[in-house]
């Protein structure tokens, strides 16, 4: 026999005990659901316990949330990924740059939707583009290339983040989309100085430099809080019963945060209603973002202007992410969702399509409003998995990166057919500055479409809520008949 399975039989009893009566604190508990989850450890407990023990073996490991290596990793994950999510973000500006050089081309917008696009479906890419001579060339090495680059690094980042970041990990989201944001910032106004003074190529230059040496190194630091049991003894700290408890009890709350842990993410309604409410959102959420510098000069503002209308754009994203990852961690996430896609939408028919075109502080407004309440849907996912219990998070995580990154490639095409028929869609109102008009009404409409998905989200949680209470009183009043009969 192990000579350590003595110890750990030894400390099954008291455990269980121990995490018995700590049931007796979960507030959220009515009386029936605490006396049936002390029968059911009771019943199962060396089965609970020997998981407990069996963690036992991580607690030389450092701690999820709060530890020093927690929030190290975290640092290290905002700046690689801040420096390849950046640059989608300021595309803005290399649009109006190809607009001017290649003013017969209408393909220029799928540069930045294959570069935002791709890094949520599945980057070294961007070297190719120094040897770009046409926007072809540019679509595949900047758009589809860069994307893909991008991507194997950012969803193994989210992955990663994972295992450090349980009770705060919507924080630990906002904080990791906040640095893109900020990183776009920096893009935006660099690309504004560098691309008229210097030109194409070493704009490009300058940026491959910046991908390679600040990119790159930060994923060395980067590392999986492993959950290995065959850590070496030397390794192992001394154990308590205490802390098997206390380990017992955070795995229980952990699995009630479903409301249906017996069931898969797929057997829920609210999960479709989470992925149509995510692909509509994404639908309407980058085009402002690439639209934004063209709409500005076109209205006669100088490029600087433009480079400062979308720099608030982004900054409000850093504001919206992380309030609404912390937000997450304190109130429903059906409620935010609510919040988020409500505003936005009303931001984009309101202030773009009425007033930015006759008032720059109104164009900044919109530009702030949008960013910040628009953002703050990405940093809800952390959130939506969650709400599925851990053994499922991670694959809705993964649907909802397709999902945007579907419903953000859709949007490029989708918005190149608008602004060529914006004339014929309002001739009489000067919505939208006129010519963007068709995609003004297109983001508010799509926005407008997920808040509406999202108010059947709040519906569908109540039901399953309702239904769910429902049916543990019911076996509670069959197993009082029971005790009865007997």
């Amino acid at each position: 026999m192990d000579q350590h399975a003595l110890p750990e039989i030894r400390l099954r009893p008291l455990a269980a005990d121990q995490a018995i009566a700590s049931l007796d604190t979960l507030n959220s508990q009515s009386a029936s659901e605490a006396h049936h989850d002390k029968q059911e450890l009771r019943t199962s407990a060396p089965i609970v316990v020997v998981a407990a023990s069996e963690n036992l073996q991580h607690r030389c490991l450092p701690a999820q949330d709060t530890s020093s290596t927690a929030y190290r990793v975290l640092v290290a994950a905002i700046l690689s990924g801040s420096i390849l999510l950046g640059l989608p973000l300021a595309y803005g500006v290399f649009q109006d740059h190809y607009s001017k050089h290649f003013p017969t081309s209408s393909i220029a917008q799928w540069i930045g939707v294959l570069s935002s696009g791709l890094a949520f479906l599945f980057a070294p890419a961007i070297a190719y583009c120094l040897f770009c001579k046409s926007l072809g060339g540019l679509v595949v090495t900047q758009g589809l290339l860069y994307g893909v680059g991008t991507a194997l690094v950012d969803i193994p980042l989210l992955s990663l983040l994972n295992t450090w970041f349980l009770k705060r990990r919507g924080v630990a989201y906002g904080l990791l989309f906040a640095g893109a944001d900020l990183m776009g910032i920096a893009y935006t106004f660099l690309l504004a100085h560098l691309l008229p003074a210097y030109g194409f190529k070493i704009t490009m230059a300058v940026l491959v430099a910046i991908t390679f040496c600040f990119g790159g190194l930060p994923i060395l630091f980067l590392k999986v809080r492993q959950h290995d049991f065959n850590i070496p003894s030397s390794r192992k700290c001394s154990t308590s019963s205490a802390d098997d408890s206390s380990s017992i009890i955070s795995q229980l709350q952990s699995t009630k945060t479903a409301q249906h842990p017996n069931k898969r993410y797929y057997q829920r309604p609210i999960y479709y209603i989470f992925t149509i409410a995510n692909v509509l959102q994404a639908l309407a959420f980058y085009l402002p973002f690439i639209y934004l510098p063209s709409f500005t000069t076109g209205l006669g503002h100088s490029v600087d202007w433009s480079a400062f209308v979308l720099s608030a754009a982004n900054l409000a994203q850093v504001f919206g992410e992380v309030g609404f990852g912390q937000l997450s961690d304190q109130f429903h996430v059906k409620y935010l969702v609510l919040l988020s896609t409500t505003v936005a939408s009303i931001s984009a028919f309101v202030l773009w399509g009425l007033f930015a075109a006759k008032s720059i502080a109104a164009l900044l407004v919109f530009a702030f409003m949008f960013g910040c309440f628009g953002s703050g849907f990405l940093a809800l996912w952390a959130r939506m998995g969650t709400l599925f219990g851990e053994r499922d998070a991670q694959m809705v995580f993964s649907t909802l990166c397709t999902g945007r990154g579907i419903g953000s490639i859709v949007s490029g095409p989708i918005s190149s057919v608008l602004l060529s028929h914006s004339g014929r869609i309002i001739s009489k109102v000067d919505f939208g500055a006129g010519k963007y008009a068709g995609v003004v009404l297109f983001v508010g409409a799509c926005m407008a479409s997920s808040a509406f998905v999202g108010v059947l989200g709040v519906l569908a949680l109540s039901w399953e809520a309702r239904g769910n209470h429902l049916k543990k009183k019911l076996n509670s009043e069959a197993g009082s008949t029971l005790s009865s009969e007997k």
